[in-house]
């Protein structure tokens, strides 16, 4: 995911030792986090159709 330009990551010192790596969401990776939350909703909509659970 850094690799495509999703996610940043950078190392910050730990008090327990060794340093940390930290990530946060790029500003292309919320658009793709958007998509992915968008796409699990209609499929979730669409088995709670099929399974009749759709208000539950």
């Amino acid at each position: 995911m850094r690799r495509s330009g999703r996610i940043a990551s950078d190392w910050r010192e730990s008090e327990s030792g060794s340093p940390l790596r930290y990530y946060t969401l790029t500003p292309e990776g919320e658009v793709a986090l958007e998509r992915f939350r968008a796409r699990g909703t209609f499929f979730r909509s669409g088995v709670d159709r099929v399974l009749g659970t759709e208000n539950a």
